[in-house]
């Protein structure tokens, strides 16, 4: 009997429970949140939020129309910097409102 490494029946039980997306988002909005630090400075640390990242997609809320205008402006810099850092094109739009 071939023995399976830990990750790989780990990884499988959780894509079938649907765990592995929500796990996989999670990350994915941390990483958002220092490259926006990383990018744009710590003026924007507290000046936003990420919401969800779905097919795609990172939504994020904001207290400011100036933070809001600041990353979209930024957004195709802070898609790269993301996927640079996941290895792989995940992240194609970000999506900012005021809220």
């Amino acid at each position: 009997m071939a023995l399976n490494p830990l990750g790989s029946m780990l990884k499988g039980s959780l894509a079938k429970k649907g765990a592995l997306t929500r796990i996989e988002a999670t990350l994915i909005l941390a990483e958002f949140e220092k490259v926006v630090l990383k990018v744009l400075g710590r003026k924007f640390e507290d000046v936003f939020q990420t919401v969800s990242f779905k097919d795609g997609t990172l939504i994020v809320i904001c207290e400011s129309s100036v933070a809001v205008q600041e990353l979209r402006l930024n957004e195709a810099m802070l898609i790269c910097e993301l996927n640079k850092i996941l290895g792989d094109k995940v992240v194609r739009e970000i999506r900012v409102y005021r809220g």
